[in-house]
């Protein structure tokens, strides 16, 4: 009888303790996020201008203000190209003779704004930070 009372109390503490778990369980640790500084986000292409302006033809560029150059189209369908082109050029002025150097048939940010003055034997080479097309109402 006692050896009966003994495998009746092992098979009650036994799944007991099978049940039991051995040491304390803890929530899975959630990642770390990535810094972001770090880890910049890609760069994204500007967009391109709605207007074509073919630097390969014939065009006028003049000195809007500040770093910025009006372009206007002398060939072609009308209405003609106008562009704002803002640039990072410096001592740019209404007395610089400006002109394009692009690699496209379009005007594109990055492409060549050349510059220079009356006396001055070299070129100022700098370039297209911004095209913005010039309409009627501008």
């Amino acid at each position: 009888m006692r050896n009966l009372a003994l495998v009746l109390s092992l098979f009650v503490v036994l799944p007991a303790m099978a049940a039991a778990p051995l040491h304390s369980v803890r929530p899975p640790v959630p990642p770390k996020p990535i810094p972001t500084a770090l880890h910049p986000a890609p760069p994204v292409a500007p967009p391109a201008a709605a207007v074509c302006l073919n630097p390969q033809k014939d065009y006028d560029a003049d000195y809007l203000s500040g770093r910025a150059v009006l372009i206007k189209a002398n060939v072609g369908k009308k209405p003609r190209a106008k562009l704002k082109a803002d640039t990072n050029c410096i001592g740019i002025d209404g007395s610089v003779h400006i002109k394009l150097d692009a690699k496209g048939a379009c005007l594109v940010v990055g492409d060549a704004v050349k510059l220079r003055r009356n006396g001055d034997f070299g070129w100022q080479t700098c370039q297209i930070t911004q095209i913005t097309p010039v309409t009627a109402e501008k």
